[in-house]
């Protein structure tokens, strides 16, 4: 099995320490660029770093000129499919749908297990995920933004009073007035 970013690199297993703890294709690894090839049964029992290996290769910072492309199936099926993920920055993750195999660019792994995504990787490569996920992880963004800008003291107010107009008969009136009171507050 080669890399599927470098190409002529051969990959090695990952660690013998781990197999116990996972079932399916085991983790291997480039030894150059540190990307990971595993199958998705496996990866999806990956819950902690220390899973894999002496040589945790998934949890180091990633190389963004290694996201810029796909590769081959290092099981020989083809070109792999491509998911994006809209996190920050945005990250992309190989899949083959013949063989089931997971590649992770070196530090994707620990970014998908940031975002919560490592249980879910299931539905993230089957299922119609990508509209209602994506959203799922804008909003997060999102708010996480909204903490920076505005503290969660005032965020969790403005979500309360939020809630309570959406579903007011008169929640138009009521936004002028919040937009009037604004205005004539500021001069």
């Amino acid at each position: 099995m080669h890399c599927p970013k470098c190409k002529t690199t051969a990959l090695r297993p990952l660690s013998e320490a781990a197999a116990p703890l996972l079932s399916g294709l085991p983790p291997h690894c480039c030894p150059d660029c540190r990307g990971v090839w595993v199958g998705l049964e496996t990866a999806t029992g990956l819950l902690e770093p220390r899973m894999l290996g002496d040589r945790p290769a998934a949890t180091l910072p990633g190389r963004p000129e290694a996201d810029r492309r796909t590769g081959l199936c290092p099981e020989g099926h083809g070109i792999l499919l491509r998911l994006r993920f809209e996190a920050d920055p945005i990250f992309y993750v190989e899949y083959c749908r013949n063989c089931r195999g997971v590649w992770f660019d070196a530090g994707e792994w620990q970014r998908l297990a940031e975002l919560g995504l490592m249980t879910r990787l299931g539905e993230v490569f089957h299922g119609d995920w990508s509209r209602d996920l994506q959203a799922e992880l804008q909003s997060s963004r999102e708010l996480e933004r909204l903490h920076r800008l505005f503290g969660p003291e005032l965020v969790g107010r403005l979500k309360a009073l939020a809630e309570e107009l959406r579903s007011h008969p008169r929640r138009s009136a009521a936004m002028a007035f919040l937009q009037e009171e604004i205005l004539r507050r500021k001069g």
